[in-house]
């Protein structure tokens, strides 16, 4: 009876196969192995349950204005994609890029293409064709919140169609969303917030519910409350604010066991000797691996993969930074401890730069 029911799933497989293609009707145990860009902070890919943005898919990241959607984690995204050999593109919507300071993160600028399109639905055409062209693997749309509607063209500004701006992103994403899984192009949609009229202090993401349901997984990036959650040096007029602690909530993850799941690092802005410039990659590695136990701590003693133990966080600060083929073992072991707790079958973390 068993045989005669598994023959009878065969032939339905086979037969939805001729009209949908071989690819797209399978069995749930040969789903591919899920590719990933790391974020650049391994507390997020930790956070993620997967390792970083997911390869084939639309990530939502979205957050207050200037907190660091697009010059913190997205350049490190892109980064860190030029670093595992993908062609990289940005839609340019708000016209704002500096190859600098780009550069200064990482991102290689003459490998980059950047689209400044004229209104949304331009944006929209050619983040589709990035897409369609195979020439893209990880694309950014920077940012949701920024597109303007053909409706918003008015010349006097009050021909705003209601609902205009969520049916655009809709019509986009929905679009998008099979040919980036075929394709395997990885995406990350960067919006802002708005309040919500009908909810006093409600803030919200742009774009109605067809981005929500098109992006698996919604990180939200805000800063961090609370007394010394900003790095400043000097006194007085001569005060400077160098850097500031972030959070990454995953607001929603429907690739992983990841939702709710927050990720604390710290960003510095300004090269000034003694202080890391960029994400403080060093503490963020350090605290994460302590977490998952890659790290070793014993009341205040450390012991890192190597067999080298020390006490104070100091004295592990300096063995790392004299051994640096030490960091990517203890950033593979972490990812490992990913890979074994991973809720998703045959789930593997690439890319562990």
């Amino acid at each position: 009876m068993a045989n005669r029911k598994e023959q009878e799933l065969r032939k339905l497989q086979e037969k939805l196969q001729k009209h949908h293609g071989v690819k797209h009707v399978i069995m749930a145990n040969q789903i591919e192995l899920l590719d990933v860009v790391p974020t650049g902070v391994l507390a997020l890919d930790y956070a993620l349950g997967i390792g970083g943005w997911p390869m084939g898919y639309a990530t939502g990241l979205y957050g207050e204005p200037d907190v660091g959607k697009s010059s913190v984690l997205g350049l490190s995204a892109i980064a860190n994609a030029q670093r595992l050999g993908h062609n990289c593109a940005i839609v340019l919507v708000e016209r704002k890029f500096d190859p600098v300071w780009a550069a200064k993160l990482g991102v290689n600028p003459n490998d980059l293409l950047l689209v400044n399109p004229s209104d949304g639905r331009k944006a929209w055409d050619a983040f589709q064709e990035i897409i369609e062209s195979r020439a893209v693997d990880f694309v950014i749309i920077d940012s949701l919140g920024a597109m303007q509607t053909e409706s918003e063209q008015g010349l006097d500004g009050t021909h705003n169609q209601v609902g205009g701006q969520s049916k655009l992103h809709t019509w986009g994403i929905k679009r998008a969303a099979p040919v980036l899984y075929d394709n395997k192009v990885g995406a990350i949609l960067i919006n802002q917030v708005r309040d919500v009229m009908s909810m006093r202090g409600g803030q919200e993401q742009p774009g109605g519910w067809g981005v929500k349901h098109a992006e698996p997984i919604t990180v939200q990036l805000r800063y961090k409350s609370g007394a010394g959650t900003t790095y400043k040096i000097g006194s007085g007029d001569n005060e400077v604010t160098i850097g500031r602690q972030l959070v990454a909530v995953v607001k929603m993850n429907q690739l992983a066991e990841g939702t709710g799941q927050r990720a604390v690092f710290s960003f510095y802005s300004k090269e000034v000797e003694g202080y890391p410039f960029g994400i403080d990659w060093l503490s963020d590695v350090i605290d994460t691996a302590v977490r998952l136990k890659v790290i070793e701590l014993a009341g205040s003693y450390y012991s890192t993969p190597d067999g080298f133990r020390a006490q104070g966080r100091n004295a592990i600060v300096q063995h790392i930074q004299d051994n640096p083929k030490l960091v990517d073992e203890i950033r593979n072991g972490a990812l490992a401890v990913m890979r074994a707790t991973a809720t998703k079958p045959k789930l593997e973390v690439v890319g562990d730069k």
